[in-house]
């Protein structure tokens, strides 16, 4: 039973992360580090909180999963999530602009500490405003002008 309802879990993955979840993706591309990151963090507001959207992430929410037949779930979506956050450090490493005093890995792990955030807010009722204001306080704190 674990093993079918870890396929089904995969399979609803691949299709949040290619759909609705694309745009993670589709910033690594950006020009610069900070187009990147800001991507990376407005993408977690308009998807855990848009219009068109229930509240909350699916990949955030399956890392949750509990009880002894959840293992294979969540496993698996701890996995898919380190594969993204490992995209985001490479991303990074490759980086001309990468900003002074960060350590690729490092700010790695706190745009997807601060996307996983959002994504609990969401999920908790915060709203699109609410989340819009945090994320712009975090990426003015990491790039300042």
């Amino acid at each position: 039973m674990a093993t079918l309802q870890a396929h089904g879990v995969a399979k609803a993955l691949d299709r949040y992360v290619g759909g609705p979840g694309a745009f993670a993706g589709e910033a690594l591309a950006a020009a610069t580090v900070q187009e990147v990151v800001e991507r990376l963090i407005h993408g977690a507001v308009e998807l855990t909180a848009g219009p068109r959207t229930p509240p909350g992430c699916l990949n955030v929410s399956t890392v949750h999963a509990c009880g002894p037949d959840a293992a294979p779930v969540r496993e698996l979506a701890l996995a898919r999530r380190m594969a993204g956050e490992a995209a985001l450090r490479r991303r990074l490493e490759r980086a001309p602009d990468l900003p002074s005093g960060h350590d690729p890995a490092t700010l790695a792990r706190l745009v997807h500490t601060i996307s996983d955030g959002i994504a609990v807010q969401a999920a908790a009722g915060r709203t699109r405003q609410e989340l819009r204001e945090v994320a712009d306080l975090a990426l003015r704190t990491l790039f300042p002008d």
